[in-house]
């Protein structure tokens, strides 16, 4: 057949075109429980000899990946992990993890980490595994975590002021002595407001690695990695020291086991899109990218049971995580390092930092370690430690945050820092959140005060605006330490228990006159001379507090109020001031007995 010279020429233009806006030589790949890892995998049903979808994940590590390539896991099935991905593409497109299939009535793939054993012995006996090489660190009898035992069973082993500091082995104590105690897990809770994991390597208690903070007098430790430390109630044990996994059996469900490691690791460089997959039982993080270049786009995923972070984006350009369900992290639902732009919009994070805690974890979304970051619409409800953690050039707008900072003190439901005075990084804006509940656990209490703050200003802070933000029932509302040049203004201060808005600096820092009333003044320390405390602030701030008045202060203090009722609360008299807050509040009102207060703010409420 002959093509003229105009069509062959439209031809041309059109492979032309081709080339560039698509990736060249993109395959599709698909994984399904109709399929065989014998299969090209090529497509979604056989059709015929070897072509076919794969049945496993691992098939998928065998495969030369580019960007371009699309991986569909079948919606409504279970897919065994671990999966660890390689990439090396610089070409157009990404690589892309999604769903295909019937997906109305399953809308996700799973893809977990759980092993199930061979029957164990009956309920109420316990039984001894021995397994093969590679720590267990989840256990599940049927979908439901069992949890680790530990010693002491639900505290921390607190060290007298007579103890010696070490930060190489366990100090000694009459409540561990003669214990074994080799290949141990020790939780050292060597701060407030740090955390650290260490193994015991001999009888003498020495540690694999040196503690960040000795073990002093008042600190805390646990341990975890015996079979002693099960008893009599429903748990698990693994001690590494002979591979060997004790199990406390109470019901007849099946018992599944998760070992060490990432659920789904992809590494190399490209860019990739994870979409509508689920993560369940992971042995460190649910899913980890580790990407030189990207970007990377995370949406609509759930990952739970993890014993890591949910979510891990390291070294991309830009990353997104939207959309997304993570509940049940022992460390960071979200966590970012050493990427250039984050956002973080529309997700749903429950537990963060809890899951077989207390653990080291950092924040339900850690944002610190990237260049900037917007931070919106997310909802946080319970987490180990912060809420949300940026540094600068940040927006953090509408978020809801509560019950935070359940596992260690010094903390802030939201929290940024800076590393030196010289870090001078643009303006960030933490505007219209809502906070509430920020208290937890002061059974380690090396020093005088405990922090459980709405919104932190730590060290070195600068160039931070917060404004219009609601907080309820924290232990100080707003906190800036050690911080200049910043904004607060418009900001609801709901029922703090020790200050509303406080600033201080660590050099000779004093207690501006006699105004403590019962945790209704500003705590100004002042500093002399010193670089910080200057130019802080204050606008048209807004506390509330039953039957106390409230004095606001700072160095450039305008329009502060002084004190602000909302219908509901009680006066030291017994009557009911009826001037309400100017936000829109609604359904009954606080300390009534009709119940709590519903705040409605930027399509978002929070009640108490």
């Amino acid at each position: 057949m002959k093509i003229s010279p105009s069509a062959a020429t439209s031809i041309l233009l059109s492979m032309a075109f081709c080339a560039v806006s698509s990736p060249a030589l993109a395959i599709n790949y698909y994984v399904s429980s109709t399929g065989s890892d014998s299969n090209n995998g090529n497509s979604e049903a056989v059709t015929g000899p070897a072509k076919g979808p794969f049945a496993t994940l691992n098939a998928l590590t065998r495969l030369k990946l580019e960007n371009g390539d699309n991986i569909f896991l079948a919606c409504g099935e279970r897919f065994q992990g671990p999966l660890n991905l390689s990439l090396q593409s610089t070409r157009a497109g990404a690589l892309t993890i999604t769903r295909s299939g019937n997906c109305i009535e399953n809308p996700r793939p799973v893809i977990t980490g759980k092993i199930q054993l061979a029957a164990l012995s009956g309920v109420g006996q316990v039984s001894d595994l021995t397994l093969p090489v590679g720590e267990i660190v989840q256990v599940f009898a049927g979908n439901i975590p069992v949890a680790r035992a530990r010693f002491p069973k639900s505290t921390y082993l607190i060290y007298p002021d007579t103890a010696i500091a070490s930060d190489i082995r366990i100090p000694s104590n009459s409540a561990i002595d003669g214990k074994d105690l080799l290949k141990a897990v020790a939780h050292a809770r060597t701060e407030e407001w740090f955390l650290e994991e260490r193994t015991i390597i001999d009888v003498n208690l020495a540690l694999d690695k040196k503690l960040e903070h000795p073990l002093n007098h008042k600190a805390g430790v646990y341990f975890t990695g015996k079979e002693w430390m099960i008893g009599t109630d429903y748990n698990w044990a693994y001690d590494k020291s002979i591979h060997k996994l004790s199990i406390n059996k109470h019901t007849n469900y099946p018992v599944s086991v998760v070992y060490q490691g990432d659920l789904l690791l992809i590494s190399g460089r490209g860019s990739v899109v994870v979409d509508s997959v689920e993560f369940d039982g992971a042995g460190a993080d649910g899913l980890k990218i580790n990407i030189q270049d990207g970007p990377v786009k995370v949406n609509n995923i759930m990952s739970r049971h993890s014993v890591g972070n949910g979510i891990s984006v390291w070294g991309a350009i830009t990353a997104e995580v939207t959309n997304s369900k993570i509940e049940d992290t022992g460390l960071d639902a979200i966590f970012f390092a050493e990427s250039l732009n984050a956002t973080v919009k529309k997700n749903v994070i429950l537990n963060a930092g809890l899951y077989q805690g207390p653990n080291p974890n950092l924040a339900a979304i850690n944002a610190h370690r990237t260049v900037s970051a917007t931070v919106t619409e997310n909802f946080i409800d319970r987490a180990g430690y912060i809420g949300i953690r940026v540094s600068g050039a940040a927006k953090v707008q509408g978020n809801i945050l509560q019950s935070t900072c359940l596992n260690l003190s010094d903390c802030g439901a939201i929290y940024t820092w800076r590393r030196n005075i010289d870090d001078l990084r643009p303006l960030t804006e933490i505007s219209g959140n809502v906070i509430k509940n920020v208290d937890g656990d002061i059974s380690v209490k090396r020093w005088l005060n405990d922090w459980f703050v709405g919104i932190y200003l730590d060290d070195y802070t600068k160039n931070v605006s917060v404004d219009g933000n609601i907080i309820i029932n924290a232990g100080q509302s707003i906190y800036l330490h050690n911080a200049e040049n910043n904004f607060v203004k418009n900001n609801y201060s709901v029922a703090s228990r020790v200050y509303n808005l406080i600033m201080k600096n660590d050099k000779n820092a004093i207690q501006q006159g006699d105004l403590y009333a019962g945790g209704d003044v500003v705590y100004i320390g002042m500093s002399s001379p010193y670089t910080f405390r200057t130019q802080n602030i204050f606008e048209s701030n807004t506390t509330v507090k039953t039957g106390w008045s409230v004095q606001n202060f700072g160095e450039s203090l305008q329009t502060n109020e002084t004190l602000r009722f909302l219908t509901g609360f009680k006066k030291a008299d017994g009557t009911f001031p009826v001037t309400p807050l100017p936000v829109n509040c609604v359904n009954k009102t606080i300390g009534s007995p009709e119940g709590g207060l519903k705040i409605v703010s930027a399509a978002v409420y929070a009640c108490l």
